[in-house]
């Protein structure tokens, strides 16, 4: 889990959520996976916006990062191979900081 923004070892109780968010994250991967293959780009889009949000929140500098660009992506409404670049590239975030 890459928490470098700022050290959560500073706040217990934020450290926790950090903790509770990295474990959610395969749960967060598959959620965005089927609402993509269903081609739901407005739960698609909810779902990523909700990721950027929580992970600026508590620390997840990569996911906030990727997660942004593919929100930003998915702004167009469209099924693009741009968007689907970004969503390939979110879940690799998603899945290497699951894995840490």
């Amino acid at each position: 889990m890459n928490l470098n923004v700022f050290d959560l070892r500073s706040s217990p109780s934020l450290a926790a959520l950090a903790r509770e968010y990295a474990a959610a994250l395969p749960e967060r991967i598959t959620e965005i996976q089927t609402a993509w293959r269903d081609q739901d780009l407005r739960r698609t889009r909810t779902l990523v916006h909700r990721l950027h949000g929580t992970g600026a929140s508590l620390g997840f500098a990569a996911i906030t990062q990727a997660a942004g660009e593919c929100e930003r992506a998915l702004d167009s409404g469209q099924l693009t191979a741009a968007v689907e670049e970004q969503i390939r590239k979110l879940l690799g975030v998603l899945q290497a900081s699951a894995k840490t």
